[in-house]
């Protein structure tokens, strides 16, 4: 098989990654993906490092013995983790998920920028770097969001539990004039996110990191630009409900558009 006609390997611990999938697809239409989320193992949100690195490199080599052209990480705290290790392991084009606070900071001049994550994630030193070069006049605040990934799976992005989690989020942070998802599962919450904290806009780092997987394979030769390209969703528990799952969530990312 010619190189650019390989998949592309995307990984995330869940559904959350099915919503960069289709946006990956609308920026690159002409690609063929393959999807694995590690259910048998989610979340990540609350391992340790050391672990979060293990299940990472092991997702990551899973999907590299498929014969991936690339991979996408599209867990913000795989990403966190895990990605300098991906890119010292893997010759291929490595992409993660990176939290849009500096567009946000350009866009809202004023107040606090409210970013929303799993506690993994806000204390990894990846999150602190990002944060400490962006954000020169302290507007940031990290918010950590325990057991919303797993909320959203089980209840549903549009449920009672999960707007009532996201309005006390919200009553607890002061001045909040725009908030940033910094959780692939959190992409399914735009509005009712917007709506919890009064109305403000959000920002999210999906179309921007597909941007950039977009710009290596081209400067790679590994651009697949012809041809109609598609997705196949697996899951590393094997079990047909997971894959229905993943399935369901990827129509709610249509639906989003």
């Amino acid at each position: 098989m010619q190189a650019e006609n390989r998949p592309i390997g995307m990984m995330d611990t869940g559904v959350g990654g099915v919503y960069v999938l289709r946006r990956a697809r609308l920026a690159m239409p002409s690609e063929n993906f393959l999807f694995l989320a590690d259910l048998a193992n989610a979340p990540y949100g609350s391992r340790t490092v050391k672990k979060i690195r293990e299940l990472t490199l092991q997702a990551a080599r899973k999907l590299a013995d498929e014969g991936v052209k690339a991979l996408f990480v599209a867990c913000n705290t795989a990403t966190s983790g895990a990605i300098d290790l991906l890119r010292e392991t893997f010759s291929f084009p490595v992409v993660g998920m990176e939290p849009a606070i500096k567009p946000a900071l350009e866009k809202v001049p004023e107040g606090r920028i409210a970013v929303l994550a799993t506690p993994a994630t806000l204390r990894l030193q990846k999150f602190r770097s990002l944060m400490e070069a962006q954000d020169e006049e302290h507007r940031v605040l990290p918010l950590p969001c325990p057991g919303l990934s797993r909320m959203i799976e089980l209840e549903g992005p549009d449920s009672e539990s999960v707007r009532d989690y996201l309005h006390e989020i919200a009553h607890s942070a002061q001045d909040v004039t725009a908030a940033v998802v910094g959780c692939t599962h959190y992409s399914y919450l735009h509005r009712a996110l917007s709506e919890a904290f009064g109305g403000v806009p959000v920002f999210d780092g999906a179309d921007g990191a597909c941007r950039q997987m977009r710009r290596l394979l081209k400067e790679d030769g590994l651009l697949r630009e012809t041809g109609e390209g598609g997705a196949v969703l697996t899951s590393s528990t094997d079990r047909e409900s997971d894959v229905a799952l993943l399935e369901r969530f990827y129509r709610m990312a249509e639906e989003e558009e």
